[in-house]
C-alpha cells in the first residue's frame, strides 16, 4: 500500500546510530541494562530547556573524551590564533590608528582581523569556526556511540570522521558565503529604509534630534544587528542546522546534507529549531566574553610585568575558549537526534533493535512466535494502515507532535 502524502522515504532511522558504531555482532543474552547497554531513556524526545541541559549533562560524563577530541584541532590552532594576532594584528592595528593611515594597511587588518576573529576576547574568526566544525565531526560520532551504549574512543571517532573532512570544509565556506550574503543584503535594504524614513522626515519639518536622537541611534543600532542576526539563524535552521551530523553520520555529500536537512526541518519542528539555534550562540559565546572580560580586567588589575601579563592572558583565553567549544557540536548533535526522534521514530526502531538482547528472556507464543518477533510485527504497521518500516533500508516518516 502506498504511503500517505505527508510521509517521505527516508533511510531506516537506526541507519545513522548503526553506521557510526560500525558492524556490530549479535550481543550474547543478556539483558541491556545489566552491562550498562543502551537504555531506552536515553533517546527520547526533549524540550529546548531539556536539550541544553541533556548537552551539559552529557558533556560532564564524558568530559575527558570530549576535550581530547576538541584539543586534538583547537589546541594548534589557538597556538597559530594568537602568534597571528600578536606578531601581524597588533602591528597593524597600530599602524591603522596612525594619522593618514595607508589604505592597504586596513585592508591587511581587516582581513587578518577576519581570519583571526580576536581569540583573546573570545570573538572567533574563520579559522576558529572552521577547526569547530572540523571536530564536530568526530564529536556527532562519539555522541552517536554514547547514545547506542558503546565505548568511545578518540581514535575511533576521528577515523570515522577524517573521510569527510573536506566535505565539512566546504560545508563551511557555504555556510560562510550565504549567511555574508544574506547580512549584506539586509544591511543594504535596512539603510535604504533608514535613508527614506529620514528623507521623509525632513520632508515633514521634523528633526530627528527633536524626538530623541540618542534613543533613535540606539533603536537603529539595535535593528541593524538584530534583524540580520535572526534572519542568519533561520538560514541557518533551513538548511544548515544539522548539516554536520548529516555528513558525519549519513556520510552525505554537501548538497546532500543540505536537501536532508530541509526535509528534516518541517513546519512542526522549524520554531523550536529554530529558536534552539538563535539561543546558542547567545548563550555560549556570550557567556564565553562575559567570563573572558573578567579574567583579562583581573589580570590587568594585578600589575604584573607586560610579558607575564600576556603568557597568563593568552592562557586563560585558551583554557575558558577550550572549556565551551564541545557544548555547542553536543547539542547541536542532540538536537538532531530529538528531530530524527520526533520525524522519524529513531528512538523507537533503536528499541526494537534492542530488544534482540533480551532473546533469552522472551517466551513464544502460542504460535511459536517471540514477544521480540510479535512486537516488531505490530510496530510494522501504523495507525492508520499504512506500514511504518518500508523494508530493510527504509523507513516511512510520520510526524509526531511537536
Amino acid at each position: 500500500m502506498a504511503p500517505p502524502a505527508r510521509e517521505q522515504l527516508l533511510k531506516m532511522a537506526s541507519d545513522t546510530l548503526l553506521e557510526a558504531a560500525g558492524t556490530i555482532p549479535r550481543p550474547e543474552i543478556r539483558l541491556a541494562h545489566q552491562i550498562g547497554e543502551f537504555e531506552p531513556n536515553d533517546l527520547t524526545p526533549l524540550s529546548i530547556s531539556g536539550t541544553f541541559d541533556a548537552a551539559f549533562d552529557l558533556y560532564k560524563r564524558h568530559f575527558t573524551t570530549f576535550a581530547l577530541i576538541v584539543a586534538c584541532v583547537f589546541i594548534p590552532t589557538q597556538v597559530v590564533l594568537h602568534a597571528v594576532g600578536n606578531l601581524w594584528l597588533k602591528p597593524l592595528i597600530a599602524l591603522a590608528n596612525l594619522p593618514n593611515p595607508d589604505p592597504l594597511v586596513i585592508l591587511q587588518m581587516l582581513g587578518v582581523g577576519f581570519i583571526t576573529g580576536a581569540p583573546q576576547y573570545g570573538v572567533p574568526g574563520y579559522l576558529s569556526l572552521l577547526t569547530s566544525i572540523l571536530a564536530s565531526g568526530p564529536i556527532a560520532v562519539a555522541i552517536a556511540n554514547v547514545l547506542v551504549g558503546r565505548p568511545i574512543q578518540v581514535a575511533a571517532s576521528y577515523r570515522r570522521a577524517v573521510p569527510v573532512f573536506w566535505r565539512l570544509f566546504w560545508l563551511w565556506n557555504l555556510i560562510l558565503v550565504l549567511v555574508l550574503l544574506l547580512f549584506v543584503v539586509i544591511v543594504t535594504v535596512l539603510f535604504l529604509a533608514l535613508v527614506l524614513v529620514a528623507t521623509a522626515l525632513q520632508l515633514a519639518g521634523l528633526n530627528a534630534n527633536t524626538i530623541g536622537g540618542a534613543e533613535v541611534g540606539i533603536g537603529v543600532l539595535i535593528v541593524m544587528v538584530l534583524v540580520p542576526y535572526l534572519a542568519s539563524c533561520a538560514l541557518a535552521t533551513v538548511l544548515f542546522a544539522f548539516a554536520a551530523p548529516l555528513v558525519s553520520l549519513e556520510n552525505l555529500t554537501v548538497l546532500g546534507a543540505v536537501e536532508r536537512n530541509t526535509r528534516l526541518i518541517s513546519r512542526k519542528v522549524f520554531w523550536r529549531v529554530s529558536l534552539s539555534i538563535t539561543l546558542l550562540p547567545i548563550l555560549t559565546f556570550g557567556l564565553q566574553m562575559a567570563i573572558l572580560a573578567s579574567a583579562s580586567s583581573v589580570v590587568g588589575a594585578l600589575m604584573w610585568p607586560p610579558w607575564c601579563e600576556f603568557v597568563i592572558s593568552t592562557a586563560l583565553a585558551s583554557v575558558i575558549s577550550f572549556f565551551f567549544q564541545p557544548y555547542w557540536m553536543i547539542f547541536i548533535t542532540l538536537l538532531y537526534f530529538d528531530t530524527r526522534i520526533r520525524r522519524e521514530g529513531l528512538d523507537v526502531r533503536c528499541m526494537t533493535d534492542n530488544l534482540r538482547s533480551l532473546d533469552g528472556f522472551l517466551e513464544p507464543d502460542l504460535f511459536g512466535e517471540s514477544r521480540e518477533g510479535l512486537l516488531v510485527r505490530r510496530l510494522a504497521w501504523t495507525g492508520n494502515g499504512s506500514p511504518a518500516f518500508g523494508g530493510a533500508s527504509a523507513i516511512h516518516t510520520v510526524d509526531r507532535p511537536a
